[in-house]
């Protein structure tokens, strides 16, 4: 996948419409699209791949090129971190180098339903990938909808959390205090952190390479040295 800011001289996004995004000459998919960016969805061949980005406003047009070169048999390495700093409690899960290579993918394969190795790699999620790390950390999570891709995945909350040592710290409390928000330090079940605990706005939310993605955790494909954050957020 890829993030595209296309921005109009006075500094609005363009619409979709005014922006192509082609691979190899092949019009690439839009995955999400907010206020800030769109989303594409790239599809690699193997060796050289030219991803052209064109975006048109008004009389004025800008194309960018880009060569990626893409090798299969190369294993995709990712970090993942759980953060619970607006808690004080620092990380949850350190930052944790996960390399999908086939012997982790068999053993996910088998864990998730997948056939082998080959079928897990093709329908990679960051939703799987975050309930791998996750139990790998001696932690589960409770979700609505599934895993795969298009399955409206939520994360709700993640379980065998020390919450004994929250303490939301001063600064940032009182900034939530003169927006309207009620803080209660104490989650709603010991060990168990996640949805509305602590104020009506919490929850889980992630970023991958510091942006903020615009699909959700089942429909975001990792791509090989991501950094994905998922942080407890209070509003």
């Amino acid at each position: 996948a890829a993030d595209v800011w296309a921005k109009s001289a006075a500094g609005d996004k363009l619409a979709d419409s005014k922006v192509t995004v082609t691979v190899n000459g092949e019009a690439a998919s839009v995955k999400g699209s907010d206020s800030e960016k769109t989303s594409y969805n790239l599809v690699f061949e193997e060796g050289e791949n030219i991803v052209e980005i064109t975006a048109t406003d008004g009389k004025y047009t800008k194309t960018v090129t880009y060569t990626v070169t893409y090798d299969p048999t190369k294993p995709t390495v990712i970090t993942v971190c759980v953060e619970g700093f607006t808690l004080g409690i620092g990380y949850i899960v350190e930052p944790y180098k996960l390399v999908l290579d086939d012997m982790v993918l068999s053993e996910m394969a088998s864990r998730y339903g997948y056939d082998d190795a080959a079928a897990m790699k093709e329908a990679m999620t960051a939703a799987y990938v975050l309930d791998y790390v996750l139990t790998e950390n001696g932690l589960e999570m409770t979700h609505q909808g599934g895993l795969s891709s298009g399955s409206s995945f939520y994360m709700q909350y993640i379980s065998g959390i020390d919450t004994s040592a929250i303490a939301v710290p001063e600064n940032l409390q009182a900034k939530l205090e003169e927006n309207g928000f009620t803080v209660d330090p104490e989650p709603g079940e010991e060990g168990t952190l996640g949805e509305f605990d602590i104020t009506y706005g919490s929850g889980w939310m992630y970023s991958v390479n510091g942006v903020f993605p615009n699909v959700g955790f089942c429909d975001y494909v990792p791509q090989d040295g991501d950094v994905m954050r998922v942080q407890f957020t209070v509003a």
